[in-house]
């Protein structure tokens, strides 16, 4: 039986030994050989019975004779599964340090939350000591600013009771007769003066709640006396209709009065003619008959 050449029909998997990534590696040449017994273009599997194999630390091809293609095919299978394990057994490796990189991780993700909870639980304590501290400060604020200002009401009625006209007076009530005759109606005066300069309005106040406007000036000028009539009587009167004289007084006008300019810091009424004065007399009527003497002859 003679041997013939035929062309290679077996796959080179690689050519270099030094250019492949996965070891080891494997080359395999099949041989053909016919018998002269089978008809030419027929071929068996047992026809690929040579091959040849060459390893990583080696470049010499080793003949392995007797083999047949389900061998080769075998061993070639077992050659790509231990690849595909090394593979596997690689990657599993890295994944392996992956999950362990993954799990510390979120195991400092998790401390790390820890402590940004810590802190926002002491950030809001701090913001509820801060309100609490605010609300206590908003409460000082107030309760001193109320006191400033019972302090400021109290000075400002210091103030007004020191610019008043002064305390009330008691109207010496005078009656004088009539001097175009003793059977005509006689006038009841009274005086009054003040430490500074006011405007007034006077009333005579009787009794039953009417009332009778005192003929006074607008502007009295501090220190002078000024006398003005109360009330008139007729003949058989013998006291007072007028329980007391009602004074209304307010703070002269500088530009109108022409008078040194003063005011008061309250916040009563400063123009006259209200209804309210800034200061107010009730000042009561005093009258004491006069007695005339008489005379004896003996």
């Amino acid at each position: 039986m003679t041997a013939r050449a035929t062309a290679c029909e077996a796959g080179l998997l690689e050519t270099q030994h030094r250019k492949l990534a996965v070891q080891p590696s494997v080359i395999l040449i099949f041989v053909r050989q016919e018998t002269a017994h089978r008809p030419q273009g027929r071929e068996s599997p047992e026809s690929f019975d040579r091959c040849r194999m060459s390893f990583p630390l080696s470049p010499t091809l080793h003949v392995v004779k007797g083999w047949s293609a389900p061998d080769v095919i075998g061993a070639v299978g077992g050659v790509v599964g231990l690849t595909g394990v090394l593979v596997t057994w690689v990657l599993g490796v890295k994944s392996l340090r992956v999950a362990r990189g993954s799990v510390q991780v979120s195991k400092e993700a998790k401390e790390e939350a820890r402590r940004s909870a810590d802190a926002g639980e002491r950030a809001a304590l701090a913001a509820e000591q801060a309100t609490l501290a605010g609300e206590r400060s908003a409460d000082a604020a107030q309760e001193s600013a109320r006191q400033a200002a019972q302090v400021v009401q109290v000075e400002r009625k210091r103030e007004h009771d020191r610019l008043c006209p002064g305390p009330v007076p008691q109207i010496r009530a005078e009656l004088e007769s009539n001097p175009r005759g003793e059977t005509l109606p006689r006038t009841l005066f009274g005086e009054i003066s003040v430490p500074r300069d006011y405007r007034v309005r006077a009333e005579a106040v009787i009794e039953g709640g009417s009332r009778s406007p005192i003929s006074l000036p607008l502007l009295l000028h501090a220190g002078r006396s000024y006398r003005f009539a109360i009330e008139t009587w007729p003949p058989g009167r013998t006291r007072p209709q007028a329980e007391f004289i009602l004074f209304r007084f307010w703070v002269p006008v500088e530009e109108v009065d022409k008078v040194g300019g003063w005011g008061c810091p309250c916040d009563r009424p400063m123009i006259d003619g209200s209804e309210q004065g800034h200061w107010e007399w009730r000042a009561p009527i005093e009258y004491t008959p006069k007695t005339v003497p008489i005379a004896f002859y003996g």
